[in-house]
């Protein structure tokens, strides 16, 4: 007898968990997902730190701005920051 999805998850190996175990609750991850989205998702990613740096140089040649590039824990991808960019 297959197991119903709406109540276990089942993973690629064939083992299954209740469906309210697998997933923790809202309210525990929800400062997480706030920091994540504050100090990433929010933000334009670059692949490389090459690609980071020509925007960085537009940024200061166009606009004025000096930014600072800075590798992201999150996404492992590079994005800009005013902040110590002196």
């Amino acid at each position: 007898m297959t197991p119903n999805p709406r109540l276990v998850v089942i993973f690629p190996d064939g083992s299954t968990v209740p469906r309210a175990a697998a997933r923790p609750p809202l309210r525990a991850e929800e400062p997480v997902r706030k920091k994540i989205y504050r100090e990433c998702r929010r933000k334009k990613a670059y692949n490389s730190h090459a690609v980071a740096a020509r925007a960085a140089n537009r940024a200061l040649k166009y606009r004025g701005h000096r930014l600072r590039i800075y590798a992201c824990d999150f996404c492992n991808k590079f994005h800009l920051t005013k902040t110590g960019a002196g």
